[in-house]
């Protein structure tokens, strides 16, 4: 199993980062995220605070709108 975030916009896939990978069927890995939200010029992956790398910041300038 892995998790990947993609951003879209008019059907065109903009932004593509593969966050992390887990043997397949690992409960908690399906539940860990819990949101998305904007922040500054960032977009935040938000999360269960048991998992190392969350919050997820990807700066705008690296999104290609």
């Amino acid at each position: 199993m892995y998790s990947k975030f993609t951003l879209e916009k008019n059907g065109i896939v903009v932004f593509d980062k593969n966050i992390d990978k887990s043997k397949k069927g690992i409960e908690f890995f399906l539940e860990m995220y819990k949101g998305i939200k904007i922040d500054d010029n960032n977009i935040v992956i938000t999360g269960s605070k048991d998992v190392e790398y969350l919050p997820l910041n990807i700066p705008f300038d690296k999104v290609m709108f």
